[in-house]
């Protein structure tokens, strides 16, 4: 049985777009965030920790207890590493906004206002 070349190609490049297609079909989160240095860890920061790394983090089951200020603020170089690359949390998810948030609040030192 004899092939023809044209439809092998058109196979093979059929396939090759649904690769590469589905490879690069993710969306983006776009930010407006912009870093303050009055960024308000009370008002911004703790209701992130609250709803999203306290089920682990409480002093119960992690070493780390979060409900802590002097916890999170001798954590938060690793808090910001840990979110940024998305190890963190391991139940659910942060928004980009929210990993914004955090570098920014420990950028500009970390501060408990």
């Amino acid at each position: 049985m004899k092939v023809n070349n044209n439809i092998i190609n058109w196979i093979i490049a059929c396939l090759l777009f649904s690769f590469i297609s589905c490879e690069y079909n993710v969306e983006e989160e776009v930010t407006s965030f912009i870093c303050s240095p009055d960024l308000s860890f009370s008002a911004t920061i703790k209701p992130i920790i609250d709803n999203n790394c306290i089920q682990c983090h409480d002093g119960s089951y992690h070493p780390y207890d979060f409900r802590v200020f002097s916890v999170v603020e001798n954590n938060a170089s690793m808090i910001k590493q840990l979110t940024q690359s998305r190890v963190m949390p391991k139940e659910g998810s942060l928004t980009q906004e929210e990993i914004e948030q955090i570098a920014c609040w420990v950028d500009n030192g970390a501060p408990n206002n």
